[in-house]
């Protein structure tokens, strides 16, 4: 199922021109329109459309197939944008596909375009991965641009899927900053499925390539993601070392949203640990970055953390307030 903008990408001509094709082809019910501006081959038509499009020079189909997936990737960038503003990950942003494609007026403009457009993205990952003449690229920077959108919807399954794909293509071509991102994002979802050990490995693996490509955003990311699983594991020992080394580095690099982040983790830790005082400074603090930036979802859930500590220590009007 295709929207118009990627259909004009493929046929390789302006919108309102492929509008008009996708119409009369409807009309004379050839395509099927089960939503405004979407299009779809009957099952049959599918397969014909197949036979009549290896017709066309290999060449010629690959380059229809990348102009397509290109606007997918341009597209989901802009969603990116919308969705974690400020996020690392949007330097990663190859210059060929980061431009060109639609434009949202809000997150909610995107997130409803992304679930829409979610079975193409993850069938376009595949099959910019190995499809013969298609840039393998297209395939890392896909899996690396709809990060957000699997974080902000919880899509956890669809983050392992896409980024083992990624995973792959990025030792295929030897990439190495992006095959230590890949597997980032991969052990960011793992954690969240309840598989900590293979978590662990990927993050483990994640840092020592940034470690090696002496990458300090890369190596604060996996340092804080490590510290994150070993809290939930209850390793809380191990759990401060990555958050601490990883805060340094977030103090050195100058980000104070990931700042108000590893340190509202420290604070969680030293919760679990019974160290309250700890805990309530470190949540202090957080809350306060979190202020001073304006972020509104860090500070309400540095809130729900502070009513947690001090419902323990038997102050309950105070954990009222928080909440």
């Amino acid at each position: 199922e295709l929207g118009v903008p990627v259909a004009a990408r493929l046929l390789d001509v302006a919108e309102e021109a492929a509008e008009r094709a996708l119409e009369r082809l409807a009309d004379a019910h050839l395509l099927d329109t089960p939503a405004l501006g979407r299009y779809r081959l009957h099952d049959l038509l599918r397969l014909f459309a197949r036979e009549l499009a290896r017709q066309h020079p290999q060449a010629d189909r690959a380059a229809a197939l990348t102009r397509a997936l290109g606007c997918y990737v341009a597209t989901t960038w802009q969603t990116f944008h919308l969705l974690r503003p400020g996020d690392p990950r949007l330097a990663r942003a190859d210059n060929r596909w980061a431009t060109g494609g639609q434009d949202f007026d809000d997150e909610q403009a995107a997130l409803a375009w992304l679930e829409t457009e979610r079975a193409n993205l993850l069938a376009a990952i595949a099959q910019a991965a190995t499809t013969p003449g298609v840039p393998p690229e297209l395939a890392i920077q896909l899996t690396h641009a709809g990060f957000g959108f699997f974080w902000v919807q919880g899509h956890w399954d669809d983050q392992v899927q896409a980024n083992g794909i990624a995973l792959e293509v990025t030792r295929r071509l030897g990439d190495r900053t992006a095959e230590a991102q890949a597997l980032n994002d991969l052990g960011d979802a793992q954690w969240r499925q309840g598989r900590y050990e293979q978590a662990l490995a990927s993050q483990s693996q994640s840092l020592a390539i940034y470690r090696e490509l002496d990458d300090r955003h890369g190596q604060a990311a996996s340092l804080g993601n490590l510290g994150i699983v070993h809290r939930v594991r209850g390793r809380l020992e191990l759990s401060v070392a990555c958050l601490q080394e990883s805060l340094a580095l977030r103090r050195e690099l100058g980000d104070r949203h990931i700042q108000a982040h590893c340190i509202r983790e420290l604070g969680m830790v030293h919760e679990r640990q019974g160290r309250h005082q700890q805990a309530l400074a470190c949540l202090q603090e957080s809350l306060a970055i979190y202020q001073e930036i304006g972020m509104l979802p860090g500070q309400a859930d540095t809130l729900r953390h502070l009513g947690i500590v001090s419902q323990r220590q038997g102050r309950h009007e105070e954990a009222r307030a928080h909440w």
